[in-house]
């Protein structure tokens, strides 16, 4: 009997972590999960850009839109920044616009992903850009909206 007692001891005692991190894990949205929720709530489009720290054009990209030179007005977008050196930020960010194998190796950055509130894709960008060719994407983008 004693035995019995070990055994579903044990057993109890290394499935409950796994399911308590599983619950931790499944009970927080992912960054992408979070905006979508948003725009949706605010009737808004969503503004999304995947690049790393150490990418120049992502710097230039992230200056552009610190500096509010890109046209991408809060009362139209939640703009959401994706850290490619943070695994799970990439994985859901292809993940979730079901980008290829060969686009997650042979990324080209920044990635901006223009989308409507529901989080599905309108345009997508890779790429340097300069202050008039992210404007006139962000225009066109606007157009197609649903």
């Amino acid at each position: 009997m004693k035995t019995i007692q070990r055994i579903l001891i044990t057993i109890l005692l290394l499935t409950f972590p796994a399911y308590s991190l599983s619950a931790e894990t499944a009970a927080k949205p992912s960054k992408i999960e979070q905006a979508i929720e948003r725009a949706t709530n605010e009737k808004k489009m969503l503004f999304v850009w995947y690049g790393r720290e150490t990418c120049g054009n992502c710097g230039n990209l992230d200056s552009l839109i610190k500096k509010k030179q890109l046209g991408l007005f809060d009362s139209e977008f939640i703009i959401v920044k994706i850290n490619g050196s943070i695994v799970e930020e990439q994985t859901d960010f292809f993940d979730h616009y079901k980008l290829s194998l060969a686009d997650k190796t042979n990324r080209i950055m920044p990635f901006v992903v223009i989308a409507n509130s529901d989080g599905s894709m309108i345009a997508e960008r890779r790429g340097f850009g300069d202050k008039e060719a992210y404007r006139k994407f962000i225009n066109e983008s606007k157009k197609k909206k649903n």
